[in-house]
């Protein structure tokens, strides 16, 4: 116990000796900091992002390649209108995904502060229960890896490359990779992580199928919009799969009558279109052919019918026929 005390303490030292420079007006970046409290250049990062987010004044800011640390008297705070503290407890609202890790918390103490600095305070109790999450499952690698995301999170502001060893989809052998974190993604209530390999396009990484995140000391210059934007990068995707080697295809699926209320008012793409035909409902979009996609179309059993492109029409009754001869 006394050790687990010791090491406490050590730990806020560090953080007050910090703390002591920037509001003298040193400036840290994560090498330089790591040097003057003698830990790891991760370990430093992490204190000085948590010095950020928790001292009213703390900032970063980008020098060269260098993300450097400052501390400034803060301003007073303003008054906030009732519309952003709304879009606050929207945002608040995912809390729960992040269950197990120190973000759940801290996104319900960033509501708590937006609220109170709102015009009308008392319009927004109990806003966890006015607006709310109903997550499904949720991140099955939180709270065990909970220091694996603190550290992507750091590599990604710090625009610091990581080594990772990852499991993929398929089954092959756990591989060591080096990748430029770009961008932490929620889809269908799990964590990806978005990041490439040198000369290589970017690509998912599911969460809970990596481990051992290193961050190196090696930084890379963050890609422009221009160059990568995720809105882009899954404008053509129906889910998280980005296979490029599946075209691109004008899809059309017919569903049973009784889905057309369902599907008049369910967006399931953004270039999703519908019409009405012979009393049935035809499902329009522009997507690339996948996995899910294939499996979203299996979900409506005998109830919906692809009308093109003819290859996935065929690749669909296959798999009906399949699971029609298991016994």
């Amino acid at each position: 116990m006394k050790s687990s005390e010791d090491q406490r303490f050590r730990t806020l030292g560090r953080t007050l000796r910090l703390v002591g420079d920037l509001l003298r007006g040193d400036t840290h970046d994560r090498h330089s900091a790591a040097e003057a409290i003698k830990v790891q250049p991760a370990a430093a990062s992490r204190i000085l992002n948590a010095i950020k987010d928790h001292l009213p004044g703390a900032k970063r800011r980008r020098i060269g390649r260098k993300h450097v640390f400052t501390i400034t008297p803060p301003r007073a705070a303003g008054v906030l209108t009732p519309a952003v503290a709304t879009a606050a407890c929207f945002g608040a609202a995912i809390a729960s995904l992040f269950e197990g890790s120190k973000y759940a918390n801290d996104m319900r103490k960033a509501i708590d502060y937006v609220v109170k600095s709102a015009r009308t305070t008392s319009r927004f109790e109990d806003a966890d229960r006015k607006f709310f999450f109903v997550r499904r499952g949720g991140e099955a690698a939180l709270p065990s890896r909970a220091g694996s995301l603190d550290d992507l999170i750091s590599a990604i502001f710090d625009e610091s490359e990581v080594t990772l060893k990852y499991t993929h989809f398929d089954g092959r052998p756990e591989e060591s990779l080096r990748v430029q974190p770009l961008s932490i993604a929620i889809y269908d209530h799990q964590l990806y992580l978005i990041a490439r390999e040198a000369g290589k396009p970017p690509r998912p990484y599911r969460f809970s199928r990596l481990r051992d995140v290193t961050i190196e000391d090696e930084s890379f210059e963050y890609p422009g919009r221009g160059e990568y934007d995720p809105l882009t990068l899954f404008s053509e995707s129906f889910g998280i799969f980005l296979d490029r080697g599946n075209p691109v295809e004008d899809v059309e699926l017919r569903l049973a009558a009784r889905w057309k209320v369902f599907a008049e008012s369910h967006l399931w793409h953004p270039s999703q279109q519908i019409r009405q035909e012979g009393g049935q409902v035809i499902v329009g979009m522009k997507v690339r052919l996948c996995p899910e996609l294939t499996s979203w179309i299996l979900s409506f059993g005998d109830e919906a019918e692809v009308m093109r492109p003819a290859d996935l029409a065929d690749h669909v009754r296959t798999i009906r026929r399949r699971a029609a001869a298991l016994p």
